[in-house]
Order: structure tokens, then sequence, then C-alpha cells
């Protein structure tokens, strides 16, 4: 597996218990999240969790600005490769809690499982036109119809072999806009 390599090469080893690291692999997944998302030139997106870019690079292609936020600095030299060409996308290493969304209409993330909580309730309270995420199906089965100011849609179920290392649920990707 390539992004294992890649990992292996740099020293990393992903970690589960405090940055709640499952990375995505699967492209086709990958190809979902870039379709539901509607990118446009004129989109400013912020993607939290961007790990070791994959994801990244892909919506860059598409956007006038990204602004790619990782938590982990081991991730920052695989990160800042991966985004190299990408003259629109800027690295914020650091937490997203602190940062926040800057002037994005778009999130897209592989939410880290922990923050999903959190994350929701900010969404809840913040003016974007458009958020796709990858959250724990759980989560979306318990809690989607308790936040009153978002129209969220689960888009596809998402197993846990499209993650390395594979967490131990399934996940899905889901479709976030503002009511009215």
């Amino acid at each position: 597996m390539r992004l294992k390599r890649l990992l292996d090469k740099a020293g990393i080893k992903p970690d589960l218990v405090k940055l709640d690291q499952c990375f995505m692999i699967d492209p086709e997944v990958i190809r979902c999240i870039i379709k539901h998302a509607d990118l446009k030139k004129s989109d400013i997106v912020t993607e939290i969790g961007s790990g070791t870019g994959i994801l990244t690079s892909k919506i860059a292609k598409y956007v006038s600005k990204i602004y790619a936020i990782e938590l982990d600095f081991k991730l920052f030299d695989i990160l800042s490769s991966m985004l190299s060409k990408d003259r629109n996308a800027e690295i914020v290493m650091g937490d997203v809690k602190k940062y926040g969304f800057f002037d994005a209409n778009k999130i897209i993330s592989n939410v880290p499982y922990s923050i999903t909580d959190w994350l929701f309730e900010k969404l809840n309270n913040h003016d974007f036109e458009l958020a796709v995420l990858t959250i724990p199906l759980k989560f979306y089965e318990k809690h989607a119809d308790k936040y009153n100011n978002l129209i969220i849609e689960k888009v596809k179920i998402v197993n846990p072999q499209s993650f390395y290392p594979q967490p131990r649920i399934q996940s899905c990707i889901v479709k976030i806009k503002k009511k009215n």
C-alpha cells in the first residue's frame, strides 16, 4: 500500500488514540467527495485534517483557495511535498478549533471522529454554502436531526477498508447545507 510505505519512510505511525488518524485511501470515495462538493473556481475551501494531502491536492485543482488544516506536525513535510505545485493551497499546522474555517464558503473533511460533535455545533451556527464530510455512520443515525439550522443528506456509506488504518466502525459521507 502506497500510503503505508510513504508514512513508514517518514517514520510516522498513525495515532489512533490522540489524533484519531485514519487516512482515506479509497480513490472511489475521494471522487465521491469531490463530486458532491460541487467545486467551482470561485470557491474557498477549508479542509479539516488534511493528513498527507491526497484529497487536498484534488480539491486544489478546482478552487481559488484551499486552507489545509492539519494538527499533526509530523505530516508537514509530506503535506508540503504533496501540495508543492498547488499555489492556491495554504497549509495551516494546528487545531481547527483555534483557527476556525477562515473565509471558506465550503468545508470538506474526513473528520477526525473525536471532533464530530464540535464540528456540527460550529456548522450549525456558522455561515457557509456547503460542507461534505466523512463522519461515523452511528453519529449520523443518532444526531443528524438534532441540528435545526442544517439540512444533512447521507450520500454514501464508507466501509472501514477505505481507510488506513481501518477504523472499527462504518462511516458515511454527508452533504450539509444551511436551512434557508
